[in-house]
């Protein structure tokens, strides 16, 4: 699910960027990045204290709790709306990307077939 609202924020904010206008067909979508990244760190939260013990790392879910002020805190860094805030949110994800195990890889295996014993 926060793949999805991240996936439909993309097209939402170039929606509300080509519709800054007062008379553009869609202006009622200016400014909906906003609640879309609202979205994105509030449901970031309830992820991270919903996800089970033995599945994410404490490390995990204290990233994705920790989504809002990661966000809000690129925003003053960078000073310019939304861009600071993609940018914060586009760390925090290649954190997680980078560090993350993955289910698909599995944990390298050692063998002593055809070792010598001599």
């Amino acid at each position: 699910m926060l793949g999805w609202l991240l996936l439909v924020a993309a097209p939402l904010t170039l929606l509300s960027y080509l519709n800054h206008r007062t008379d553009a067909p869609l202006h009622i979508l200016w400014g909906a990045e906003g609640v879309a990244l609202l979205a994105i760190c509030l449901w970031a939260m309830i992820v991270a204290l919903a996800a089970p013990r033995d599945v994410a790392r404490v490390w995990e879910r204290l990233l994705l709790a920790a989504t809002l002020p990661i966000v809000v805190g690129a925003t003053v860094l960078f000073t310019y709306w939304p861009h600071g805030s993609l940018i914060g949110l586009g760390l925090e994800a290649a954190a997680l990307a980078a560090w993350a195990p993955r289910a698909d890889v599995e944990a390298p295996t050692i063998s002593t077939a055809g070792a010598s014993t001599t």
